[in-house]
């Protein structure tokens, strides 16, 4: 079975842990949006619109 874990949990993990953004903050929803959201951090690059798999 997967475990499913929402904005809130995965905020509370990353700053109970002591990571913090590049500009020394803790993490927010927009944050941790952003880096589930972008293809790059899913380890995907674009070039010339075909996607290339980095995994």
């Amino acid at each position: 079975m997967e475990t499913v874990y929402g904005y809130k949990r995965i905020i509370n993990l990353v700053n109970k842990n002591g990571l913090k953004t590049k500009k020394g903050n803790l993490f927010g929803i927009n944050s941790i949006k952003t880096i589930l959201e972008k293809p790059t951090y899913d380890g995907f690059i674009d070039v010339e619109n075909i996607k290339i798999g980095m995994k």
